[in-house]
């Protein structure tokens, strides 16, 4: 849980190696904040990325002050909510891993 945002994520290193120009994707859900007044998933590439963005398999891309794949709830109020959310979070991990020139598990 992550105070100064209030979200709850984890941190994936794709390096061995950790310093400050390590490859990283972090992984959470915020609760609503200055860019989104609702709860929301996001997957971050670390560092930002400087190619064009892949498509989604649900969710978008956020880039106004930070680049994020995003699920908000209103965009998942389907009858599988969780199954959703597992989705978009598969989608957007490969998304990143493919930007970041990591291998996908």
């Amino acid at each position: 849980l992550w105070p100064h945002h209030f979200d709850m994520a984890t941190l994936a290193s794709l390096d061995e190696e950790a310093s400050e120009e390590s490859r990283s994707i972090n992984i959470g859900l915020s609760f609503g904040d200055g860019s989104y007044g609702e709860p929301y998933w996001y997957v971050t590439p670390w560092p930002k990325p400087s190619d064009e963005l892949p498509s989604l398999s649900a969710g978008h891309w956020h880039s106004e002050g930070f680049v994020a794949a995003v699920l908000p709830a209103s965009e998942h109020p389907g009858e599988d909510p969780d199954g959703e959310a597992r989705a978009f979070l598969r989608s957007a991990d490969v998304a990143c891993r493919t930007l970041l020139g990591a291998s996908h598990p």
